[in-house]
C-alpha cells in the first residue's frame, strides 16, 4: 500500500512508542561508554533528559542499576520494553565473549535497518489490518443506511406502481432480510471479529515495536534462526563454545514449540553432537543452508557464514512477505469492488426498470 508507511508511523505516534529509533540511539550511547563508567552514566543522564515519557524514566532506572554495579544485560532484563529481547541476549553474549562494544554497535545498526523496512516493504500487517478495519467500518455503515432507509422506500414505490423488482434487487433484499432476522448470528460475529482484529493490531504493534517479536512467534522455530545464527557468529568469532550462547538464547525465550526445538538442540549439542547437523535434523536449517555453513567452517570462516546466512534468511522472509502483501492488496480491492458493484447495481436496476415499465 502506498500509504502504509504513514499508517505505520501513525501507529508509532498513537502508541507513543517510536521504539526502533530510540532503542538504536540508546545502544549507541551504551557503546560509546563501554569501558568508561563515568562517560556511560553521563551519556545515559543526557539521553534520559532529551527523551520524554515513558522512555525517560526507564533510562533513569537503567542508569541507577548500572551505578549499583549490575551488569548491563542484567539491568536491561530488569526493565521491560527498553530494548528487544534478542538484543538483550546478544548483549549477554557480548559480555561473555568480551565483544560488548561491537555487539552494541551491530544491534544499533540492525534496529535502524528494521525501522526503515516498512517504507521498503510497502505494507505491514498492522497497517493492513488498520486499513481493513477502517474500510470495513465505513462500508458497513453505508450499506446499513441503504438497507434500513432506502430499500423499504424502493419496495413501497414498486408496490404502488404494481411492478416487480429486478432479480438482483430481490437478492439484495433477501440478504438484508436474512441479516435483520438473524442478527445474533450475523451482526454479532462480524462485530466480534472486528474487535478481535483491532485487538490483534494493537498487540502486534506493541510486541513488534518493544520486543521485536511478532504474535505467536514462540510457536515458529524458524523465526528465531536468524537471531541464533547472529549470536553464534559472535561466539565463533571470539573463539568461545556454542553451549553458553545456546543457553543464553534459551533463557530469553517464551514457552512454546520454538523453545522446545531449541532445548532439544542444546541437549544434543551438550551430548557432543555436531551443532550444524543437529540443526538440520531438527528442521532449523535446510540442507543447502547446512552445506553452506559446513563449507564456511572448513574454510575457517564460520563466523562470517553464520552472520551471512542469518541475514540471507531475514532478507528472504522479507522478500516473500513483500510479494504476499502486494498480492493481497489488489485481491482485497477486487473483492471490495465486487461488493460495491453488487450493491450499486441492485439499487440502479429498479430505477431503470421502473422508467422502462412506465414509458
Amino acid at each position: 500500500m502506498s500509504t502504509s508507511l504513514g499508517y505505520y508511523q501513525g501507529g508509532l505516534f498513537l502508541l507513543n512508542r517510536p521504539e526502533p529509533i530510540r532503542q538504536a540511539s540508546l545502544l549507541m550511547v551504551l557503546a560509546s561508554g563501554v569501558g568508561n563508567n563515568a562517560s556511560l552514566l553521563s551519556g545515559l543522564r543526557a539521553h534520559a533528559t532529551e527523551t520524554g515519557a515513558p522512555w525517560s524514566p526507564r533510562v533513569h532506572l537503567l542508569r541507577i542499576l548500572l551505578e549499583q554495579g549490575q551488569p548491563l544485560s542484567t539491568a536491561l532484563a530488569a526493565i521491560s520494553e527498553l530494548v528487544p529481547e534478542s538484543t538483550r541476549t546478544a548483549i549477554r553474549v557480548g559480555e561473555d565473549t568480551g565483544t560488548l562494544r561491537d555487539v552494541l554497535l551491530d544491534e544499533a545498526r540492525r534496529l535502524t535497518q528494521l525501522s526503515d523496512r516498512p517504507a521498503q516493504l510497502g505494507a505491514d500487517a498492522g497497517s493492513f489490518l488498520l486499513w481493513l478495519c477502517v474500510v470495513g467500518s465505513v462500508m458497513s455503515c453505508l450499506v446499513s443506511y441503504l438497507m434500513i432507509y432506502i430499500i423499504p422506500k424502493f419496495k413501497r414505490l414498486f408496490e404502488e406502481f404494481d411492478t416487480d423488482l429486478p432479480l438482483l434487487t430481490h437478492l439484495l433484499l433477501d440478504v438484508s432480510d436474512f441479516i435483520e432476522q438473524y442478527w445474533p448470528i450475523t451482526i454479532l460475529p462480524v462485530m466480534t471479529m472486528g474487535g478481535a482484529a483491532v485487538a490483534f493490531l494493537i498487540l502486534h504493534l506493541h510486541r513488534k515495536l518493544t520486543s521485536g517479536r511478532i504474535v505467536y512467534s514462540e510457536h515458529w522455530p524458524r523465526f528465531w534462526v536468524p537471531d541464533l545464527l547472529r549470536l553464534l557468529s559472535i561466539s565463533s568469532a571470539s573463539g568461545h563454545p556454542a553451549g553458553p550462547t545456546l543457553q543464553s538464547f534459551l533463557n530469553d525465550m517464551r514457552p512454546g514449540r520454538a523453545s522446545r526445538a531449541f532445548q532439544k538442540l542444546a541437549d544434543r549439542t551438550g551430548q557432543g553432537q555436531d551443532l550444524l547437523q543437529t540443526m538440520l535434523q531438527i528442521g532449523l536449517l535446510k540442507p543447502r543452508e547446512e552445506a553452506f555453513l559446513q563449507a564456511a567452517s572448513r574454510s575457517g570462516h564460520l563466523d562470517w557464514g553464520l552472520r551471512h546466512l542469518g541475514q540471507t534468511i531475514e532478507r528472504r522472509r522479507f522478500r516473500w512477505w513483500n510479494r504476499l502483501a502486494h498480492c493481497a492488496e489488489p485481491t482485497l480491492m477486487l473483492l471490495l469492488g465486487l461488493c460495491v458493484l453488487f450493491v450499486t447495481t441492485a439499487f440502479f436496476l429498479p430505477v431503470i426498470k421502473l422508467i422502462h415499465d412506465l414509458s
